[in-house]
């Protein structure tokens, strides 16, 4: 089958539509029961904070001082994940971590009992992209979406290690601040 022959036949099903033409086709929408929005949420800065919108990120800001030629930050990202009945640590400390975990160190661990939904706490440190070493609180809150998916939404807040004594309570208390957002709100 040639090239041509390949996307008339392509072009055909889509002006036809997929089945044997008895059935109408129906519209799924985004969102919907079937595929549920991200969850929302908010979460408490510092009023001199700056909102600073980034592609891979649902939120993210920063403080408008460097921290040792750093700009401490709390990034929010909301991942899709399959449902499960029991969230285990393993499911955060993926999420957390992810797929690059050469390098990082997780130095603490505990549950998040306060919330309605599984969560934890997560502390790394790792070395930024120019050698600094970094430390990272993540809450991570599992979300339960339908039977079959579920979001995990994760605040991240990052701060140069060498200012974490005077930087460390206050990136605590934003990450902190996160809540999912009830549908009045």
């Amino acid at each position: 089958m040639s090239n041509d022959t390949k996307r008339e036949a392509i072009d055909a099903l889509f002006l036809q539509g997929i089945g044997d033409g008895n059935d109408p086709d129906r519209v799924l929408q985004f969102p919907s029961p079937d595929f549920p929005a991200p969850p929302a949420f908010w979460l408490r800065v510092p009023a001199d904070w700056l909102a600073v919108p980034v592609p891979d990120a649902e939120m993210a800001v920063r403080a408008p001082a460097a921290a040792d030629g750093f700009h401490p930050n709390v990034v929010v990202r909301v991942r899709r994940v399959a449902a499960s009945d029991s969230v285990t640590d393993d499911l955060f400390r993926a999420v957390a971590v992810g797929e690059t975990s050469d390098g990082v160190e997780v130095i603490s661990e505990e549950v998040r009992a306060d919330l309605d939904t599984p969560a934890r706490w997560l502390l790394v440190r790792f070395r930024g992209p120019d050698g600094r070493i970094l430390l990272a609180q993540h809450l991570l809150v599992y979300v339960p979406s339908g039977a079959r998916v579920a979001n995990v939404v994760t605040a991240v807040g990052t701060i140069p290690a060498s200012a974490a004594a005077d930087l460390g309570p206050q990136i605590d208390r934003i990450v902190g601040s996160l809540r999912l957002a009830t549908p009045e709100t």
